[in-house]
């Protein structure tokens, strides 16, 4: 009974890690598809000196292969002027399941990194608290954290449902298209009955963004759970490996 109490409470607070990370996902997403579209400063683009001289290698690559990942972790663990250390004050184990890439840019050609110089040792920290492996010293290289694999599914969900729904409002698919790949997540025999619920529901509401909106999050829901289930049932593979990332 303990056992079941147990699962009941770990999977509640799994639920509800996975929807700040569907929104966190959101965010960065949103912030990084804009700033992967601003022009880089002629200076960076011809490698000029005026600044790589002053800046160590690992620095230099933070700046040119600037990453949105690795921004989120700066912003969520970043000191504020005049507030306390912390940044947002998460828990370790969230910050650690934020960053898909657990390494510094020096390791990569591309912009797909974890932490920038700035952030290098706060990184180090959560690693060390969390028993997380290292893999490189210099330059640091981490495993990833367990729960790195629920950002992954965390950022599917996102860009296969906010996008849909974002093509909706700006009219790129009409109202009925939309609605039938939302439903299309659905199985027709299965779930019946939560598509009849769906389906009271929407009458309720006359709002077609509304709808759409209303859709997009039963859907949210039902992958969360889907999602959750499954890193249940996998979850031996991390335990040996990660005693210390669950407490």
């Amino acid at each position: 009974m303990k056992i079941w109490k147990l699962r009941i409470l770990y999977s509640g607070k799994l639920v509800l890690l996975f929807l700040l990370l569907v929104w966190l996902t959101t965010w960065e997403t949103r912030r990084s598809d804009i700033q992967e579209k601003m022009p880089l400063p002629s200076f960076q683009k011809s490698n000029d000196p005026r600044l790589s001289n002053d800046l160590s290698e690992g620095q230099w690559k933070d700046f040119t292969q600037f990453d949105g990942n690795a921004n989120a972790f700066r912003i969520l663990s970043h000191q504020f002027n005049g507030r306390r250390e912390g940044g947002f004050a998460l828990t370790y184990t969230t910050l650690a399941s934020i960053v898909k890439y657990p390494f510094e840019s020096v390791l990569t050609t591309k912009p797909k990194f974890g932490f920038f110089q700035s952030e290098k040792e706060i990184f180090a920290r959560i690693a060390e608290d969390l028993g997380l492996l290292q893999q490189s010293e210099d330059p640091a290289k981490y495993v990833r954290h367990p729960l790195v694999f629920l950002v992954e599914a965390a950022d599917d969900i996102c860009y296969q449902l906010m996008d849909l729904e974002d093509a909706h409002k700006l009219k790129i698919h009409n109202f009925d298209q939309t609605r039938s790949l939302l439903m299309g997540f659905f199985d027709q025999q299965d779930e019946a009955r939560q598509i009849s619920h769906i389906n009271e529901t929407l009458q309720l509401v006359s709002d077609p963004n509304e709808q759409i909106a209303y859709l997009r999050a039963s859907i949210i829901g039902k992958l969360v759970n889907q999602c959750v289930d499954v890193f249940w049932e996998k979850q031996v593979k991390f335990y040996p490996k990660f005693p210390k990332t669950f407490d």
